[in-house]
C-alpha cells in the first residue's frame, strides 16, 4: 500500500521470551513510516515517525496505518517523552531531538586546574581527626 507523503520500512526481531518453565522464541514484526519534511523527503532523524509492533506483519502495518491517517491531519502537540525524543499526544508520533539539557564538557584544562590539592582527611576513616 502507498501512503502519500511518507516512507515505510517494515523488519522482525525473535527474541527469547519465559514460556511456562521453559523460554521460547518469539518473533515480533514492525512497521514504520516517516512523514515526508516540507522539502517532500523523509528523514527519521529529522521527521516526525511512528514503529507499530505486531505479532505478525499485517496486524503490525494495519496498526500503523491507523496512526498514519491521524498524524497526516495532526497539528502535532509535541510533549517530551525521553531527553532526545518527542510525542505528540495526539496522535502518537515521535520525533527525535537533541537533548533537553546539555551535558556540561569537562576541558583538559579544567581537569588539570583540580588535581593540585588532595581532600583534607580525618584520622580513623576520616571520623576522628588529631588536634
Amino acid at each position: 500500500m502507498i501512503w502519500i507523503g511518507a516512507i515505510q520500512k517494515t523488519g522482525s526481531l525473535s527474541r527469547l521470551e519465559p514460556f511456562g518453565k521453559d523460554v521460547r522464541a518469539v518473533t515480533v514484526y514492525t512497521h514504520t513510516f516517516v512523514l515526508g519534511g516540507q522539502d517532500g523527503l523523509a528523514d527519521d532523524r529529522e521527521d516526525p515517525f511512528f514503529t507499530a509492533s505486531a505479532a505478525t506483519p499485517g496486524e503490525a502495518e494495519a496498526q500503523a496505518h491507523a496512526v498514519y491517517l491521524k498524524a497526516i491531519s495532526c497539528s502535532h502537540d509535541m510533549k517530551r517523552k525521553a531527553p532526545m525524543l518527542l510525542e505528540c499526544c495526539l496522535c502518537g508520533v515521535q520525533q527525535r531531538t537533541a537533548l533537553a539539557h546539555p551535558v556540561p564538557v569537562v576541558t583538559p584544562s579544567a581537569a588539570v586546574k583540580g588535581k593540585g590539592k588532595k581532600p583534607q582527611r580525618g584520622g580513623l576513616f576520616g571520623w576522628l581527626r588529631p588536634g
